[in-house]
């Protein structure tokens, strides 16, 4: 599997994509999702760490991970020292959690990192939407901040690579995945 990382500068995020995030919001609305912040449903946080372990498993699949407990789950999707509940974003279908995306503090207190993002039992015609939506709520907790964006992206994820593959990413590097071998490449040449 291949990683791809990259920053963006959410300045340079031309007008119509950021209504494209939007209208995508309200189409989806009016088909019943919802969308809100955890720190609004803290009684949800639980849930959303087991959420994106599903997720990461379904990204991974083709390379099954071992079954994490709830505190391995935690650590890794919900690590306070990383993660604040105002900027992990939900989309609720019929009240039912099936979507989520979450930024994460980095050592560069000017850069946020969208950590996870990802869909889980919607129906096909709605999954580049939600992630669309969701990004589009991620650029604008990035902006509120006046921060910059990380960017990682599993190439395993049409949607999420589809939303991004229309901005002014700088991609920096490739993490090629082979077992649970990580290989740096730059320039799509092989290093190491």
């Amino acid at each position: 599997m291949t990683t791809r990382l990259g920053s963006l500068n959410t300045t340079q995020i031309p007008t119509i994509w950021r209504d494209h995030c939007r209208n995508a919001r309200i189409s989806l609305a009016s088909c019943g999702f919802q969308f809100q912040a955890l720190q609004s449903t803290p009684e949800l946080f639980d849930d959303v760490a087991r959420f994106h372990e599903r997720i990461y498993r379904d990204q991974h699949a083709w390379d099954p991970v071992e079954d994490l407990t709830h505190e391995q789950c935690l650590d890794l999707f919900m690590d306070d020292n990383e993660l604040d509940p105002a900027m992990q974003f939900l989309a609720f279908q019929d009240g039912n959690l099936c979507a989520v995306a979450s930024l994460r503090t980095t050592a560069d207190a000017d850069q946020l990192d969208l950590g996870w993002i990802g869909a889980v039992n919607v129906p096909p015609e709605h999954s580049r939407p939600l992630h669309q939506a969701l990004f589009g709520l991620c650029i604008d907790a990035v902006d509120h901040r006046g921060s910059s964006m990380r960017i990682e992206i599993d190439r395993v994820d049409p949607n999420a690579n589809a939303v991004v593959d229309g901005l002014p990413v700088h991609w920096d590097e490739e993490l090629v995945t082979v077992g649970t071998t990580i290989t740096a490449t730059e320039d799509n040449a092989v290093s190491g």
